[in-house]
């Protein structure tokens, strides 16, 4: 399984090939409520976007953030503490639903997650 983080979601209302092509390629991709709610955050959001996202987010599987999310998601934060690197409390969250869901790999143009891969058991794909 592999995690679409919101910044592909992003590039995907946008149209941009790389995604599409990408996503073509994926066989079980997964979402958050997380990302769903960053993007329906937007403020200047149209109801065409808004209707598109309610269609992907209708398509694929979307995982929570949970007790065992939330508890993945502490661990992340507590190393990333230690280590001095202040990272967006949003990407911990999305990497502690990935880890509670035996979700090995994220698909991003973040590179916040390089950082959290390099202390989490998951693969981060930047693909930008």
């Amino acid at each position: 399984m592999i995690l679409l983080d919101t910044s592909f979601l992003i590039d995907l209302l946008r149209g941009d090939e790389r995604v599409l092509n990408f996503l073509e390629e994926l066989s079980e991709p997964i979402l958050t409520s997380i990302s769903l709610f960053e993007l329906l955050s937007y403020p200047n959001l149209k109801k065409e976007e808004k209707n598109v996202i309610e269609r992907i987010f209708g398509t694929y599987q979307v995982y929570h953030f949970d007790e065992a999310a939330a508890r993945s998601a502490s661990e992340i934060a507590k190393r990333l503490s230690k280590l001095g690197k202040k990272i967006n409390v949003v990407d911990i969250m999305i990497a502690g639903i990935a880890i509670s869901k035996g979700i090995n790999r994220i698909v991003t143009a973040d590179k916040d997650f390089e950082i959290i891969g390099a202390i989490a058991d998951i693969e981060v794909h930047i693909y930008r």
